[in-house]
């Protein structure tokens, strides 16, 4: 009986991964006609359809999916192999990465420092939640992940995470809107709160709560909430003076330097959110040393203030 073979695994995968035949096409470096081909080579040797038409996208059939989730760590394992008979340097292929729009700066200097050692690899980058992230190593649609989350919550799931340090928050203010709120010790923190709304990360984020908290720990009532999962979109918003942002230190270093932007609470109020720790992960059955080499160069050019212990996370 004829098998599939690793290329019929990695077509499925790729058109399970992308959805559609021309886009696996592209990745794959080969024509549309050939992944079809493909495609109705491995379904005939199984006997089953692996996917269906939902407009001009494809879908894994309940047969396809079982069929990805088979080869994905079969796949894996071979290019590990293989891997191990060739210097890192020489390793071609595309690495899928997840990242936060806050991730987006130390990512940057992750990708200038991983192209002078491995000058083959190529990317595909995208932006997700962090708990999205995680799971999504898990299940193979990412190889690595830079992303924030609560270390107590990274035994949750099968990956392995390495800190990259801390990154500061504050809650931000345009300071044209502080007048009215000012007193002798400074900005009273419920009139501000009475005044103007928050702006702030979505309840799905694990230091939301906590960021609230520092202002209920002064006995302030919360009376108007925003969220907004874009970091970069909630700095323009305060900026435009349409209320108080929970924003990171790296990127409102400039405004705030500039005096465009000004702690909503005063610089000693004693409101402070915890920061936030980084991390760089990748599934825990999916390590290799391509992706290890990938995650040493995201600690040495991390931008966010050092963590000096690297933490593992299997379930």
């Amino acid at each position: 009986m004829k098998l599939p073979n690793a290329t019929h695994m990695e077509t499925v995968c790729c058109i399970g991964s992308v959805g559609t035949f021309s886009a696996a096409a592209a990745c794959l470096n080969t024509t549309q006609s050939a992944i079809s081909a493909r495609v109705r080579e491995v379904e005939s040797l199984l006997g089953v359809p692996l996917f269906q038409r939902s407009g001009r996208s494809v879908e894994l059939t309940l047969d396809g999916r079982r069929f990805v989730e088979a080869a994905q760590p079969l796949l894996q394992q071979l290019h590990d192999f293989a891997g191990s008979f060739k210097d890192a340097a020489g390793s071609t292929g595309r690495i899928r990465i997840g990242v936060g729009n806050t991730g987006m700066r130390s990512v940057a200097a992750m990708l200038r420092a991983v192209r002078q050692a491995m000058p083959r690899l190529d990317f595909d980058l995208e932006t997700r939640l962090s708990g999205r992230m995680a799971r999504a190593l898990e299940q193979g649609e990412l190889d690595l992940a830079v992303f924030t989350m609560a270390p107590a919550d990274l035994g949750r799931y099968r990956i392995i995470a390495r800190s990259l340090g801390l990154e500061t928050l504050q809650w931000l203010i345009a300071p044209s809107l502080m007048g009215p709120t000012r007193t002798r010790r400074g900005p009273d923190v419920q009139a501000v709160l009475d005044r103007y709304p928050l702006w702030c990360v979505p309840r799905p984020t694990w230091h939301f709560e906590l960021a609230l908290d520092s202002l209920r720990s002064r006995g302030a009532t919360i009376r108007r909430l925003n969220t907004c999962n874009n970091l970069p979109a909630t700095a323009e918003i305060v900026l435009g003076g349409a209320g108080i942002g929970l924003l990171t230190d790296h990127l409102t270093e400039d405004h705030r330097r500039q005096g465009r932007l000004i702690p909503a609470f005063g610089r000693h109020g004693g409101v402070c959110p915890p920061p936030l720790e980084f991390f760089v992960a990748c599934a825990a059955d999916r390590q290799n040393a391509v992706l290890n080499r990938i995650m040493d160069a995201a600690v040495s050019t991390s931008r966010f203030k050092r963590q000096p212990a690297a933490r593992k996370a299997a379930g």
